[in-house]
């Protein structure tokens, strides 16, 4: 685009005696290859050609196979597959006691616990579910209903609320299980919050 303003200015330009003929005859040539000859009075507008014949370079992002590892806070890594839950690794300081240590393995064994009651409870919501839509093929293809890529609602609906009646009681007993094993977490997890809040004045007093 430099190119194209200094051809506006640089060249001579040659005026008839008539200025009538002379601002409808004259135009400057731009240096520039994609830049049509612009008239005399066009010189104060800017070349568009130039803008849009610009390349952006784009930035390319670099994408490492590992997750970067943070040094003081627990690493979160994606859903499992099986049970859609965020699969957690816990930080292990380097000068954890042993009330810190309780509290992180305790949280683990709850995070694991409900990890495998979600993944045995999806496992088989799906195995039922597909086993119920295969049962239905038969009826559907007479009646005409049937798709490819899915079942009526008014089936499906049928399937959804015979699973939730029959896994009340699983469902019950697990919210109590869940409410009991986290509540049991709430004074560790006091003790542990004073350890570090002590913890964290020792630091700033040195400093």
């Amino acid at each position: 685009m430099l190119k194209c303003i200094q051809g506006l200015v640089v060249p001579p330009v040659q005026i008839s005696k008539n200025p009538l003929l002379a601002i409808n005859r004259v135009s400057l040539q731009l240096p520039h290859p994609l830049c049509a000859p612009l008239p005399l009075q066009k010189l104060g507008q800017v070349c568009l050609r130039c803008i849009t014949s610009k390349r952006e370079t784009k930035k390319r992002l670099k994408i490492s196979p590992s997750s970067p590892a943070p040094k003081n806070s627990d690493i979160y890594g994606p859903p499992d597959p099986a049970s859609n839950i965020q699969t957690i690794r816990f930080y292990i300081p380097p000068d954890e006691t042993p009330t810190e240590k309780m509290f992180r393995l305790r949280r683990a064994e709850v995070l694991e616990w409900n990890q495998k009651f979600w993944a045995n409870h999806n496992t088989k919501f799906f195995k039922e579910k597909a086993e119920y839509v295969k049962s239905l093929e038969p009826s559907l293809k007479t009646s005409g209903k049937i798709t490819k890529k899915s079942t009526p609602a008014e089936q499906m609906s049928v399937f959804y609320r015979k699973f939730l009646n029959e896994n009340r009681q699983e469902h019950l007993r697990y919210n109590r299980e869940w409410y009991k094993k986290n509540i049991s977490l709430l004074w560790p997890a006091f003790l542990v919050f004073l350890i570090r809040f002590r913890r964290r004045l020792l630091i700033s007093k040195r400093k």
